[in-house]
């Protein structure tokens, strides 16, 4: 069974752009960790400054170690001044 990981993150609108380069990063960080399967990330199309990541990981050790990692820690630093309010972090499973 695998774990689908959903972070939405209001950014800014005006902050749009440097979140969009940050988010690379994220992505590059994600697709090579152990246990990662796939990373997306997502721009709501209403141009209010919604993102969505969402990822597929083969266990939930996995998606928590990619978590407390310093690399997650690091993107969450560099673009918690781009937010207009909190991250929200759900994770999901397969209910077959």
């Amino acid at each position: 069974m695998t774990v689908f990981t959903f972070e939405r993150y209001p950014v800014v609108p005006e902050r749009m752009d440097e979140f969009e380069r940050a988010v690379v990063g994220l992505l590059a960080g994600i697709r090579g960790a152990p246990g990662a399967l796939w990373a997306e990330a997502l721009r709501a199309m209403d141009g209010s400054g919604g993102y969505a990541v969402a990822a597929e990981w083969r266990t939930d050790a996995d998606a928590d170690a990619w978590a407390a990692s310093d690399a997650a820690g690091a993107f969450a630093e560099q673009v918690d001044v781009l937010l207009g309010a909190e991250i929200t972090r759900r994770r999901f499973v397969s209910p077959a």
